[in-house]
């Protein structure tokens, strides 16, 4: 099994994911979004969901947004504003834009407090045994996640199996409570 730090993990699982064409993506997001039947989570309310970048063969999350609507849960997305990631919920009515980094936000919603959060997606690159992530390295998630409520959720989602160990985890890194892919539930044991 790999141990390898953030700056080769990032570069590795770049490379992986854009390899997978459209058809795979779709397939192993869809694999992925039936996985969390497996968890308690649907009597949940506030859900926090980042939204994919296709360019880049992100899982694709619009299978688990259509999943929440239909279950009438209250969706949160961030949104990236004087560099710092900011929540907003969304509905039917929302509208979009990309921003400067390829990113679909929501251009109106309401600001939701994070405190209240029950459940967090959580976008990654790769992650380990012990539920540590990489993610693009902005920084953006981890400052995010140390001001949400303990008892939040944080699930991670990605099309790959856990690698044995990150060598360069700090005090800024948050750990998952559960990462999901297309075949297994991972839950780690701090939970």
């Amino acid at each position: 099994m790999i141990t390898a730090d953030k700056t080769f993990l990032r570069s590795h699982y770049k490379k992986k994911r854009l390899s997978l064409t459209k058809q795979e993506v779709d397939h192993l997001s869809q694999r992925v979004c039936k996985q969390l039947d497996k968890l308690n989570i649907w009597k949940l309310k506030h859900y926090h969901i980042f939204i994919s970048i296709s360019k880049y063969n992100e899982l694709d999350t619009s299978f688990i947004i259509n999943k929440l609507k239909s279950e009438k849960k209250n969706i949160i997305v961030p949104k990236i504003s004087n560099n710092e990631l900011v929540h907003i919920a969304i509905n039917d009515k929302t509208e979009f834009s990309i921003n400067e980094y390829d990113i679909e936000e929501p251009n109106n919603g309401n600001s939701f407090i994070i405190e209240n959060l029950d459940l967090i997606f959580i976008p990654l690159l790769a992650y380990d045994l012990e539920g540590h992530r990489v993610g693009y390295g902005m920084g953006y998630y981890d400052k995010f996640l140390k001001l949400t409520n303990k008892s939040s959720l944080k699930i991670g989602l990605s099309f790959f199996d856990p690698i044995n160990k990150i060598q360069d985890i700090d005090d800024n890194d948050v750990k998952l409570d559960y990462c999901i892919t297309p075949t297994q539930v991972h839950k780690f044991d701090h939970i």
